[in-house]
């Protein structure tokens, strides 16, 4: 039986990647920072300077999902930010490599400059913001590895998404609700989520998932009410740099390139709209 380690087990991706493994009939090792959680979990805080000398268990891949993906926090607390999100995740899947381990970095669209759509996974990193850059050179300490591996993930929602959730509360109240129409996401959901890292797990260098295009979250905001059946006069526009959100967190484009995913599975990139009408309305009902 095929053995694999998620780091950060316990964690949105993460704890989904636990029970997906475990469907596919893997062995699961996990870890967690929080030392409260049943003992089955290793524990592993990357912010602890003892981390990268933490013991871990043979396996034959390794999945990294812990992360530090705040914009604003990775700007708040720099040195931190590094040290999980670069330092140690490098040093342990060097580590890993010595033993034999594929090691598969979770990253981000925020690499890149977000300058135009639909970028290409072999484009040289240029990151705006720090969190992107802290990203692009933990994706350089992985791909230095013989046996490393990334995957680049755009805007992922999930049923509890704070934004989404409290906008479809106050839609089906008939409240107003206020939405950025100057930033963009190319949302996907867990379940694609879930392909890329399952197909990533078997062999390759980078892997990108996205939705076909972006779309802006005022048009999100918009579709969303669609879907609800409610007006879509209740959704306002709003400026998210007048809320003080800087140039280098807002790209004009996030949306990703995913033909190789594609071409190595039956997935297909899904599109924005289709997104968001399955995770809040089409599983629960408007």
């Amino acid at each position: 039986m095929a053995r694999v380690l998620i780091v950060g087990g316990d964690g949105l991706i993460g704890a989904m990647l636990v029970r997906s493994f475990s469907a596919h009939g893997w062995e699961v090792i996990a870890t967690t920072r929080r030392r409260s959680v049943a003992s089955s979990n290793i524990h592993l805080d990357l912010s602890d300077p003892q981390a990268p000398r933490a013991p871990l268990p043979g396996a034959d891949v390794a999945i990294f999902a812990a992360a530090m993906t705040g914009f604003a926090d990775c700007r708040a607390s720099p040195e931190r930010a590094r040290a999980v999100n670069v330092d140690v995740p490098v040093a342990l899947a060097e580590r890993l490599a010595r033993l034999g381990t594929r090691s598969v970095l979770i990253s981000t669209n925020a690499v890149f400059d977000g300058s135009r759509p639909r970028q290409s996974a072999e484009t040289p990193p240029a990151p705006t913001s720090l969190y992107g850059a802290l990203k692009a050179d933990a994706e350089r300490g992985f791909l230095a590895l013989p046996t490393g591996s990334v995957v680049r993930l755009t805007k992922v929602l999930e049923p509890d998404h704070a934004l989404f959730t409290r906008w479809r509360a106050a839609l089906r109240r008939h409240e107003r609700i206020g939405a950025f129409c100057d930033l963009r996401l190319a949302p996907i959901a867990l379940s694609d989520v879930e392909t890329a890292i399952l197909t990533a797990a078997t062999g390759g260098r980078i892997l990108q998932v996205s939705a076909s295009e972006d779309m802006t979250y005022y048009e999100a905001a918009l579709h969303l009410a669609w879907a609800l059946g409610k007006p879509e006069a209740l959704v306002d526009k709003q400026s998210s740099a007048d809320a003080g959100i800087p140039d280098s967190d807002r790209p004009l484009y996030t949306s990703l390139d995913s033909t190789e995913l594609a071409r190595r599975t039956s997935w297909t990139p899904p599109l924005p709209q289709d997104v968001i009408t399955s995770v809040f309305v089409g599983s629960r009902g408007a």
